[in-house]
């Protein structure tokens, strides 16, 4: 007779293993959702899942998940008009990851994360802020103010997979404090059918903000076909960092990466000493680029 250990390790090895494991919270189809006062700690993969939801507001929460795999903290999908305040999170993951859909049934299903407002947070571990990977049916409209994301692996991070397509679009970020900005492609959730058309990050302003962690302060990289380096539609474009200071007191170079970007602008972005800072280009995949002291 098999026991319930060897059944479960029977689905695990059918079904992708790591890929079964459930959210801890889960809303589907909801609507006037509100979650607040409470302690959640260790899932077996994402904390709050929201998917095809409508307003859903969050604070005075603590999200605890560090040492989980796919361990991330909160999780709008598909869904809109969404607030989070108040919030603290210690993940195994992205603290908060926003996506729309997951490659091929997000492109198929194609509905998108609309109007989210992220305000008063600390992130104190795990891999930080992300929008994607999973953005195939879009994210718009996110504002975030007042909000802490250090200690973390990638700080402020958007990223999608080349033949996944989908959007990033209108994106500010107000008075934080966060280790890193990174705009990317990345190498995972690129299984089944791809997407028509490559992803594309634009509309994206970061303003009155500290970026302090180690390593590369910003790196912005567009999607690119192989052989076709200037389909500008697919660019990082349309960025405006202002008033950005980078690094702590030690630091007297931080780099600033691009490549594959078009219409990036950065205002009065300086080192915390003062210094002006380092901009590294692709120069065949960089267009537009305005520096105003």
């Amino acid at each position: 007779m098999q026991t319930k250990k060897s059944i479960l390790n029977m689905f695990r090895t059918a079904w992708g293993g790591r890929r079964i494991r459930g959210r801890l919270l889960g809303f589907i189809q909801c609507k006037n959702v509100h979650l607040t006062g409470i302690n959640i700690e260790n899932p077996s993969c994402w904390t709050v899942h929201m998917i095809y939801c409508d307003t859903v507001t969050t604070h005075g929460v603590s999200i605890k998940s560090r040492g989980i795999d796919n361990g991330d903290g909160w999780d709008p999908d598909s869904s809109r008009n969404l607030m989070i305040f108040d919030t603290t999170f210690d993940t195994g993951d992205d603290c908060i990851a926003i996506k729309s859909g997951k490659n091929p049934d997000g492109n198929r299903v194609n509905i998108p994360t609309e109007n989210v407002r992220i305000f008063d947070l600390n992130m104190l571990g795990g891999h930080g802020m992300a929008i994607g990977s999973e953005q195939s049916g879009g994210v718009k409209g996110v504002y975030m103010r007042d909000c802490v994301i250090q200690n973390t692996k990638y700080g402020l991070e958007l990223k999608a997979h080349n033949s996944r397509g989908g959007y990033i679009e209108d994106l500010l970020m107000v008075d934080c404090v966060i280790d890193r900005f990174m705009a990317h492609s990345v190498t995972y959730n690129a299984d089944g059918i791809p997407a028509p058309t490559l992803p594309y990050f634009k509309g994206i302003t970061i303003k009155n903000t500290v970026i302090d962690g180690a390593g590369r302060a910003v790196e912005l990289i567009g999607f690119t076909h192989d052989g076709e380096e200037h389909v500008k539609d697919y660019y990082v474009q349309d960025v405006l960092l202002e008033n950005i200071i980078l690094g702590n007191e030690n630091d007297d170079i931080k780099e600033i990466f691009l490549k594959a970007c078009n219409q990036i602008t950065f205002k009065n972005v300086r080192l915390r000493n003062g210094k002006k800072t380092t901009y590294t280009t692709n120069k065949d995949t960089v267009f537009g680029v305005q520096i105003i002291d």
